[in-house]
């Protein structure tokens, strides 16, 4: 395997020490995206909180450094990332403020109606099923909730040569509209870093 297939499949599912090091490489690529979550998504005492595809486990930690009071909960495909998310994050599963596991958004184990707010970082471009995975955060989604979705436009991931074959890419039109398709509203549509990429809030009615 070339080192760009490697690449492109670690920023997939991370693996190995490889993947230990593109998501600390990602971290630090991805903070205008982790800033802007960090900043709209206002969490409350009472919220319960779902991240999809969490991997080192560095932006719950900050979450949960902001409100320890809320409860939070993780899910990512890739073993060796809950083994680092869980090391990173000892105190707060200690205390049940956090709860991690090996899961996929196209089909959870969570009850119906369980989180008010939902949100993901450049996972949508490797949902095998994104119709699925879209119905599913309906379904987790309380009344009143939120889905935040941040992603990078397919314009931007076109000039990179590690988006290859491993990613659907979108436009921001193709993300709305499968939002609205799933039976969310769109809430809002946030630009991060002109003509790079973007947040798309979906809310439950």
């Amino acid at each position: 395997m070339n080192l760009i297939r490697k690449i492109e499949q670690n920023l997939m599912q991370p693996s190995g020490l490889f993947g230990k090091i593109i998501t600390i490489l990602m971290n630090y690529a991805h903070k205008a995206q982790f800033d802007i979550l960090t900043k709209n998504i206002n969490i409350q005492d009472d919220d319960t909180i779902l991240e999809i595809g969490f991997g080192d486990g560095l932006l719950l930690s900050k979450l949960i450094r902001n409100n320890t009071n809320a409860k939070y909960y993780g899910i990512d495909i890739s073993e060796d990332m809950i083994k680092t998310a869980k090391y990173n994050n000892k105190k707060a599963l200690e205390n049940k403020t956090l709860s991690l596991s090996v899961s996929n958004i196209e089909h959870t184990d969570f009850a119906d109606k369980t989180f008010i707010k939902i949100y993901t970082i450049n996972t949508v471009y490797f949902w095998q099923h994104p119709k699925a995975a879209f119905n599913e955060i309906k379904r987790l989604l309380k009344p009143g909730g939120s889905f935040y979705n941040i992603f990078y436009s397919k314009d931007y991931l076109n000039t990179k040569p590690f988006a290859g074959d491993y990613f659907h890419k979108y436009t921001v039109e193709e993300v709305t509209t499968m939002t609205r398709e799933s039976g969310l509203r769109v809430v809002s549509v946030m630009e991060i870093e002109k003509g790079k990429g973007c947040c798309v809030v979906g809310g439950e009615r």
